[in-house]
């Protein structure tokens, strides 16, 4: 069901454990022999998380019950055996008696009881589906969010270099005269911000990527990197596209009406409950002057008990279920059109950003760092400048981190990976 779905507790992916198929294939290696990490490299270890293993044990475990609810109860055989003695005391001897009953249990709502079963163990397979669907989303954000971290610690590296820059041209006008000891030691102090902007961003990357090293079983032993074309963003189809296959194609809405129907099936199966149980069986007994022999026929008698309890609880069950289904497909249909409407925000941030606020900023930047060297300009002019360039970068990167967030979640939510 869609509740579970979005509240599901997934494990963390720090215990995904790669199987022998990635193992084999392994990421691939860039110039120099740094290993290059790529997505299709995660996607082989999403079926070996222990959160899917948990769901298709939990199908295995309801298919078990379909065979368990079409097995017919095995026969009882009793036995007897004693002495007896004649009234007038002439004779004695050994008697003894054998029986053999076959029960006929159940036989009219095995049927319907197989079929609810039969019906949960869809729906039990359906919820893998849905497990699916979170892990890869779970993933895929860990993916992207190393992909930004590794921009973001290009740009400090850039900033870096930047304030180490504009240090050496305040020392050299600081020795020739032209220019104040303030401005070198003002430079020195952002130089020492920009290293500790830039180690604080590794650490930041080290962190993720280790994750994501561990989602491949510990295999790359040392450092490596992580490729995708992070600006390659596209909005996907129209909230209402996907909100009109919801019904058929997303697994948790297909689960739960698997569930409404299993929970009628459980209805006509108690109903059917009242149809009263039959033995049949045979015997023979050895006595001092007869054998006995014979066949017996039992059954119950629904008299006092007509079962109601036990339907009126499946009638509640069955419209439960049917409540709780039209609820997860109000309430996904609502998710969807909202996590839409974030995607369109955050991909129209992103791309402004990319298409005219960095380049105006990089090049006011550019162009106070030459004023400055030519003595135009004071060294407030420059930091304010680098400062907004490095703002305004940092956060069209974060904005591709958020598009690229929203649209993955947007995928799980569509029934898409």
């Amino acid at each position: 069901m869609f509740r579970r779905y979005v509240q599901a507790g997934i494990v963390t992916a720090v215990f995904i454990m790669a199987g022998p198929a990635a193992a084999q294939e392994g990421p691939g290696a860039a110039d120099g022999g740094l290993a290059v990490l790529r997505w299709s490299d995660i996607e082989g270890a999403i079926d070996r998380h222990p959160a899917l293993r948990l769901a298709h044990s939990n199908a295995e475990r309801a298919d078990a019950a379909v065979r368990a609810e079409r097995q017919m109860p095995n026969p009882e055989l009793s036995a007897s055996v004693g002495r007896a003695d004649s009234l007038d005391g002439r004779e004695s001897g050994v008697i003894w008696g054998i029986e053999l009953a076959i029960p006929l249990e159940r036989l009219g709502s095995m049927h319907w009881a197989s079929r609810s079963a039969g019906s949960e163990a869809e729906a039990a397979r359906l919820d893998a589906d849905v497990q699916r669907l979170e892990v890869t989303r779970q993933l895929k954000t860990m993916f992207m969010t190393a992909v930004i971290n590794q921009e973001l610690v290009a740009l400090a590296e850039d900033s870096l270099k930047r304030a180490d820059d504009l240090l050496a041209v305040a020392t050299a006008r600081e020795q020739a005269g032209e220019g104040r000891r303030l401005d070198v030691i003002r430079l020195h102090t952002e130089r020492e911000k920009a290293a500790g902007a830039l180690f604080q961003a590794r650490s930041v990357l080290s962190e993720t990527l280790q994750n994501l090293d561990r989602v491949l079983g510990g295999r790359l032993h040392g450092q490596f990197t992580v490729a995708a074309d992070w600006k390659n963003l596209a909005m996907p189809d129209s909230p209402e596209t996907c909100v009109a296959g919801l019904n058929s194609q997303h697994p948790s809405i297909v689960a739960a009406s698997r569930r409404v129907v299993a929970a009628r099936d459980a209805i006509r199966a108690e109903q059917a409950g009242n149809i009263p149980d039959f033995q049949v069986g045979g015997f023979y007994e050895l006595e001092l002057d007869a054998n006995n022999y014979g066949a017996t026929l039992s059954m119950t008698l629904p008299i006092w008990n007509h079962n109601r309890g036990r339907i009126e609880a499946s009638r509640a069950m069955e419209q439960a279920a049917q409540n709780q289904m039209e609820l997860d497909e109000l309430e996904l249909s609502r998710v969807v059109t909202s996590t839409y409407a974030r995607t369109e925000r955050a991909i129209d941030l992103a791309r402004r950003y990319e298409s005219s606020i960095l380049p105006d900023a990089v090049a006011a930047a550019g162009m106070a760092r030459e004023l400055y060297r030519s003595g135009e300009t004071g060294l407030i002019d420059v930091l304010d400048a680098e400062q907004t360039a490095i703002e305004i970068h940092t956060e069209m990167l974060n904005a591709f981190l958020d598009g690229w967030t929203q649209m993955t979640d947007l995928g799980a939510l569509c029934g898409g990976e």
